[in-house]
């Protein structure tokens, strides 16, 4: 048996589901390379940008896939309601709190709406299968 082989406890989450929030977190990640690919070309895909939430995502899709519960899907909804709401949303907004001045351009709002919009499948599917709720 292979090691990449889900674990017994995994056996609670239908196959589908699995291959579902697989496709999900690779199209959440996704809207990241997207944003950077409009508004910050000069980021390479190995860039800290780009690696360390690619690190992020991969570890927590694995954690929900290996050991199925409320921490595992709490940190996968977190993380990726993080995206959403702070890289899609908020950080496009002229804030006065934030460390920046972010561009005022159509492209701009178009990168974060896709981005945003890239998250929003994942964060659908897992609030609809999250542990504990009545089937």
């Amino acid at each position: 048996m292979s090691n990449l082989a889900p674990s017994a406890a995994t056996a609670r989450v239908p196959q589908w589901t699995v291959r579902l929030v697989a496709a999900l977190t690779v199209l959440s990640w996704f809207g990241i390379i997207i944003h950077d690919r409009i508004s910050l070309p000069e980021l390479s895909l190995l860039s800290p940008e780009v690696v360390l939430p690619t690190v992020v995502f991969v570890a927590l899709f694995a954690a929900w896939w290996a050991w199925p519960g409320r921490l595992s899907f709490g940190l996968l909804f977190g993380w990726t309601m993080l995206h959403f709401a702070v890289g899609g949303i908020l950080s496009v907004l002229p804030l006065p709190f934030l460390p920046f001045v972010p561009e005022q351009t159509i492209e701009h709002y178009v990168a974060h709406a896709l981005y945003a919009g890239c998250q929003l499948p994942l964060l659908f599917v897992l609030f609809r299968y999250r542990p504990g709720r009545a089937r």
